[in-house]
């Protein structure tokens, strides 16, 4: 059966070497025993989003205004964690949206955060700043076409998800169900 046809299996990778208010984590969506599809992520607080925006490529000012403007959002003024999704991929093989919506689902379970937060960037026009592990798992990318129109592919995904604008940022965020204790 197709990729997009069927759920896949999920692995979550945590990498401990990020140090103190930071978790980096990595969720492989596999298929055939075959990775189709992978989200590379980092579960936040407020006081380690300069380590996050080394780590995530983007700058920490750019980062700290979207995570204020979530606590702006959610009228909150505690430091509540917050799920930074830097990169998600979907092999070209695997094609359509429901190996990247698994792997958007898959990680608001990790980490107990109330609130999901995201840059779209269609990838095959930034594909140089890809780990080589991510790119091989892309394979040949077709460079061309319109960057705007797939820009506005990719912001109508992530708005059938539940992602919105966060407004005076190029960001969009996700409130997250609230997890109820075991």
């Amino acid at each position: 059966m197709h990729p997009t046809r069927t759920s896949c299996l999920t692995h979550l990778t945590e990498s401990p070497e990020c140090g103190s208010g930071l978790r980096a984590y990595t969720i492989d969506a596999v298929h055939d025993g075959e990775v189709v599809g992978r989200l590379r992520g980092f579960v936040i607080h407020y006081h380690s989003l300069d380590r996050v925006g080394d780590l995530a490529g983007v700058s920490h000012d750019d980062l700290r205004e979207a995570v204020e403007a979530v606590r702006f959002a959610m009228a909150s003024t505690h430091d509540a964690p917050v799920s930074y999704v830097d990169v998600l991929l979907v092999a070209p093989k695997a094609g359509g949206g429901d190996v990247a919506r698994q792997l958007l689902e898959r990680s608001w379970l990790y980490g107990d955060c109330g609130v999901s937060l995201l840059r779209p960037c269609p990838l095959q026009f930034c594909i140089d700043w890809l780990r080589p592990e991510d790119r091989a798992l892309l394979g040949r990318v077709r460079i061309g076409g319109d960057p705007k129109r797939s820009l506005e592919s990719l912001e109508r995904f992530y708005a059938r998800v539940g992602y919105g604008r966060l407004p005076a940022t190029d960001f969009w965020w996700r409130m997250l169900p609230a997890r109820l204790p075991v």
